[in-house]
């Protein structure tokens, strides 16, 4: 029996992922059955598994994360296995359930930080698993993300968009280490599909057979509606986003990956987020109890506490 390979499509959303599940399926890979169609954010479809998305996110909901979440709360949490395996057993089932095509599609933007249990399922499966991760410039991404959320009343600050994109952009790299992968960079794919194919062939080892006029219908230039070439806005005091850009940018080239400077930026961006994101809640909490005791003496409050005279 032939073996069957699943292709996951990880990196940040807004950033392709969506117009590169298409184009493989019109280069003759097949998707779940039940795939989210169009929306105003994604005018020609989203090409995501209805129920992937759904089970990704009630795991999401019940651990307290999203696939925006800039933290890496989720990654320092230690799950009973029982939990862990439950999930597991939850996506093998759906992916059992799929076609067994010679290659299976499969995108959610949640599978990049869930990527340790879809890789399980997938085994479990018996399927050969590959990676294509799509990047995008970050100003491009924040756009695209900003646009977004400003219909659904969110305003996202470059602050959190380059922790998001960073963050999520390096587990993508991280977790799908040793695995066959390519890396697709959104304005590449744009302007010139069919350097692209040969790529994804060679590095997956899948066969492609584009339909051309169906892609070119498909991949026309007003869907790439954010664009940008600029300078990147760096936010932590630390060139990190630009470096991390550069690196993926320079492997959708099939130049050589700078993995070490990938993870040197990973353990210093970890150590960053956690001690701030600790002090913030812990000063949240104490302003919380200060507020309850005397909301009218706050600062006086405050002034007692840091005296060590009170709370």
């Amino acid at each position: 029996m032939p073996e069957k390979a699943i292709v996951f499509i990880i990196g940040a959303g807004r950033s392709g992922t969506s117009a590169l599940t298409r184009v493989l399926s019109l280069c003759g890979c097949t998707l779940p059955e039940a795939v989210r169609g169009s929306h105003s954010d994604n005018p020609k479809g989203y090409w995501e598994p209805v129920e992937g998305a759904m089970l990704n996110r009630s795991f999401e909901i019940q651990h307290g994360t999203f696939a925006s979440d800039p933290t890496v709360r989720f990654q320092e949490c230690a799950l009973e296995e029982q939990v862990k395996e439950d999930f597991v057993r939850q996506l093998q089932s759906f992916l059992s359930r799929c076609p067994r095509a010679d290659a299976l599609v499969v995108k959610n933007p949640s599978i990049t930080t869930l990527m340790q249990f879809w890789l399980e399922a997938a085994r479990r499966e018996g399927f050969s698993t590959k990676v294509a991760i799509c990047i995008r410039h970050p100003g491009e991404w924040h756009a695209s993300m900003a646009s977004m959320g400003k219909r659904g009343g969110v305003t996202m600050s470059v602050e959190w968009a380059n922790a998001a994109w960073l963050k999520l952009n390096l587990l993508a790299e991280r977790y799908s280490r040793g695995l066959p992968r390519v890396f697709i960079e959104y304005r590449n794919l744009v302007a010139d599909w069919r350097a692209q194919i040969p790529r994804l062939q060679n590095a997956l080892a899948i066969e492609l057979t584009p339909d051309e006029t169906a892609i070119d219908e498909f991949l026309t230039p007003g869907l790439y509606r954010q664009r940008c070439a600029g300078a990147i806005k760096e936010t932590f005091g630390y060139s990190w986003t630009r470096r991390v850009y550069e690196a993926l940018r320079l492997a959708a080239r099939d130049r050589p990956l700078d993995v070490d400077a990938l993870d040197e930026i990973y353990q210093a961006y970890h150590a960053f987020e956690r001690s701030f994101r600790m002090a913030n809640e812990e000063f949240e909490a104490f302003k919380a109890v200060a507020s309850a005791r005397n909301p009218n003496t706050l600062a006086e409050n405050a002034t007692v506490w840091i005296a060590g005279r009170d709370f």
